[in-house]
């Protein structure tokens, strides 16, 4: 891989994961109610991901090799969730 996808790729990483963290925690902050508890739930998936990675990296320093891609996936994944509850949230209001 050349360096320059691997800069590309880290950029993505970084960015999804910025705004996959960013937005539960604002809806946390705008929300109110029982809304305010629902918000930050899509955070579970890109945790769970990263705590996975971790426990595997320090059990097997040789897997996850591919762990950018599963930190994407994952936060696309956050995403998506986000996107759900904001539109359960406006259609039950």
């Amino acid at each position: 891989m050349s360096e320059a996808v691997f800069i590309l790729l880290w950029i993505a990483v970084l960015f999804l994961a910025g705004i996959s963290f960013y937005l539960p925690v604002r809806f946390v902050k705008q929300w109110e109610g029982r809304w305010k508890w629902v918000a930050p739930l899509p955070l579970v998936i890109p945790l769970f991901a990263i705590v996975d990675i971790i426990i595997g990296k320090i059990i097997d320093p040789a897997s996850h090799p591919l762990f950018p891609f599963e930190i994407i996936i994952s936060c696309f994944f956050s995403l998506a969730a986000t996107g759900i509850v904001v539109l359960i949230r406006r259609y039950t209001r």
